[in-house]
């Protein structure tokens, strides 16, 4: 079997991609579900918010292919999808996917980062989007993948509802004037759902054209209108 956790691939184009092998494995001593994992660039280091087996935390390297080292310990237990957002400013956000005690539901929360970038601002942890709408609720009670857009001063909660494995999984936003919210859904999502030929389109993220001219969303889809698996 494939040794498990972080594959990393590169491309000239974004149509030929190359596998460049493992950047993170075993991270906090866990050998399962690694999934989700985003890099971010700051000060000519690689910060990883990887994920796994439910726990998110931390890991640097010196490169994008890694090897990427994880922190001693991570940083959410029961926690998911993390993604990394720089403002205008330079203060760091991440936003992920947790499990809110209170309703049972798979959430989504916010919160600032440190200037260390691996650590949490304390006290700045808020509950952002929590599953309401039909779409976000037809197979499961969870909204994830979140990612953040900046558009003419206002930020972009982009984000999946129900279960992955649903047929109706999709992508919707919220808006705010603030990094953190409150949040207002857009009242005619989701703005990307499936159809005759794709079931299952989300957990997405974005990226410009080669040339910069185009901004690209990039998401997952079923494998074909009867299996899921591989995505």
């Amino acid at each position: 079997a494939a040794p498990i956790g972080s594959y990393v691939y590169t491309s000239p184009d974004l149509v030929n991609w190359t596998n460049q092998g493992l950047c993170a494995d075993m991270m906090w001593g866990i050998d399962k579900w690694y999934w989700a994992p985003e890099v971010f660039e700051k000060d000519g280091k690689f910060y990883l918010i990887a994920h796994a087996n439910r726990n998110l935390g931390f890991a640097v390297a010196d490169s994008p292919l890694g090897p990427f080292i994880p922190e001693e310990e991570f940083l959410i237990p029961d926690a998911i999808d993390g993604h990394i957002y720089q403002d205008d400013d330079g203060r760091m956000y991440l936003y992920y996917v947790g499990k809110n005690d209170a309703s049972g539901y798979w959430d989504i929360f916010g919160c600032e980062l440190n200037d260390d970038v691996v650590s949490i601002k304390e006290g700045t942890t808020k509950l952002l989007l929590s599953p309401k709408d039909p779409w976000e609720k037809v197979g499961a009670d969870v909204v994830e993948g979140p990612a953040i857009l900046k558009h003419n001063g206002t930020y972009y909660l982009t984000y999946s509802g129900t279960g992955y494995d649903s047929i109706e999984y999709a992508v919707g936003y919220a808006t705010s004037d603030s990094p953190l919210g409150d949040y207002e859904r857009y009242e005619a999502n989701p703005i990307l759902s499936y159809t005759s030929r794709l079931h299952g389109p989300g957990h997405h993220s974005f990226t410009t054209s080669p040339d910069g001219s185009e901004l690209i969303i990039v998401y997952h889809v079923h494998y074909n209108l009867t299996t899921i698996h591989p995505r």
